[in-house]
This record gives C-alpha cells, structure tokens and sequence, in this order.
C-alpha cells in the first residue's frame, strides 16, 4: 500500500515539476510513505543481522531519494525553479525533536537530582505563563510575597536614555516597591518585561542576574565592613 502510495506521488510531483508549480507537500508525503514502508520492512527483517536490515529497508529510501533528486534537478535545471529541498525541512524537523527530547531528558535528570526544586519551578512556569482571568490585574497594597505592587512612577524623576532593554529592565526593577523579593520576582519581572517590551522569560533572567548582582555587592560590603571592624 506504502509502495503504491509512493508510485503515484512519484507521479504527480513529476507532472507537477513539468508544469512549473510547486510539489512540496507531495515530495513530503514520500518521505512519509518512505519511512513507514522501511519500518514495515524492518519487522520483518532479522534484526541481528545488519545485511538483513540494510536489504529490507533500502529499497523505499532509495526510491525516495531518486525521486525527490529527478523532481529537483527538473525544477532547478530544465524549468530553472529555485525551490528548497524537500529533505532539508526533514532535517528540521529531526534536529527539532532531536532538541525537544535532550530537553526533557535533560530536566528528568534535574528532577531525579532536585525534585522540589525543578517540581516548584516548572510550577511556578506553568503559574506565570497561564493566569487566571481577573488575577493579573493586581492592586497596589502592602507586600506579602503573593502579589505584586504595580509601578508607580518617581516623583521628580524621568527615565533616562537607554542604550538597550536591558539597561531599561534594570532602571525600572531598582525603582520598583518589590525589587529583591524574590517570591515576586516571576511577577514583577514579567509586568517589567511588558512594559520594556522583553518576554517575560528573558526579563525573568535579567531579574535574576541583577537580584544575584546586588547579593553579591550587599556580600562584599559585608565583608569589607567587617574586616575594617576587625583591624
């Protein structure tokens, strides 16, 4: 079925190439049909033999390959139709879920190492990235960590000049009523974010890196107070 699949799209993308018009989602389909018949083939192959599989499972790849190569070279060569590889979205595609499954491996380890922490932080991404209709909107009151106070503006000051959104995140988080809680922090970055137009993870980031920035001056002040105590 596979196989007559890939015949009468071998077909159509020929008669489509000689007409001038695209064949991409046809050119696609072959790879699609290419793929399953190889799999098809591998289950009947014996697996322990590495002949056996090659033998099974390259004729329907190579037949996709020849295929989408005649489609190419008559598009680019007699019609002269520049038009991407069909194969190159593929790779794409691959790399893609190449990428997408190192992620999730990457964070199961984290959670066999850290499980409340990465429990709490994919929490906490979920929390921010969907809230509840008519909890955003957040009015000013006293701070407890759960909310967030919104940003007022400074009297008698005017925002400089920035020479990028990082400098104007940092100009606008330093002012702001919360700046330093870190319970907040995913809130208050993300109003900052909006209003320097950063998304919400990168202001996030930038939070984080001037939170840390300031722990580590207040660190040094410390020490170099008490070393001046002690001499």
């Amino acid at each position: 079925m596979l196989d007559a699949g890939m015949v009468i799209l071998s077909g159509l993308s020929l008669g489509l190439a000689r007409q001038g018009k695209p064949s991409r989602a046809e050119r696609v389909l072959i790879q699609l049909c290419a793929a399953g018949s190889a799999a098809m083939n591998y289950l009947a192959a014996d697996d322990a033999s590495p002949r056996s599989v090659i033998v099974f499972t390259a004729a329907p790849i190579f037949a996709a390959i020849i295929t989408d190569r005649v489609v190419s070279v008559v598009r680019r060569h007699a019609l002269g139709i520049s038009e991407e590889s069909a194969w190159r979205g593929l790779g794409r595609a691959v790399a893609g879920l190449a990428r997408v499954t190192g992620l999730l491996a990457l964070y199961w380890l984290r959670f066999v190492l850290a499980p409340r922490a990465t429990a709490s932080g994919v929490r906490r991404m979920v929390l921010d990235a969907a809230p509840l209709p008519g909890v955003a909107a957040v009015t000013a009151g006293p701070v407890t960590g759960r909310g967030t106070v919104p940003i007022a503006p400074v009297p008698g000051e005017e925002p400089p000049a920035f020479g990028s959104k990082r400098e104007a995140f940092e100009w606008h988080y330093r002012r702001h009523p919360q700046f330093g809680d870190r319970q907040a922090l995913s809130q208050v970055a993300k109003e900052i974010g909006e209003l320097t137009g950063l998304q919400w993870c990168t202001a996030r980031t930038y939070a984080l890196q001037v939170t840390a920035a300031e722990a580590i001056s207040d660190a040094m002040d410390a020490a170099r107070d008490l070393g001046e105590e002690q001499s």
